[in-house]
């Protein structure tokens, strides 16, 4: 992996989780809306997975 494709997995991974924060203080922020809550629940769920997978390519557990 070149240091140019390292920074772009990086920028990705920190937009990935301000994201992940920004659902984090809505689900707060709405907490009695249940819908809207399970709703920030799954996207903060896929938002991690992604930021997952990013961790891994960044640590060389496995190839793009």
């Amino acid at each position: 992996m070149t240091k140019a494709e390292r920074r772009e997995l990086e920028r990705k991974q920190e937009i990935l989780m301000r994201r992940y924060n920004e659902y984090e203080a809505m689900q707060r922020d709405f907490s009695y809306d249940p819908e809207f809550y399970s709703y920030a629940e799954r996207q903060m769920q896929k938002l991690n997975d992604e930021t997952e997978y990013i961790r891994g390519l960044l640590e060389g557990r496995w190839n793009e």
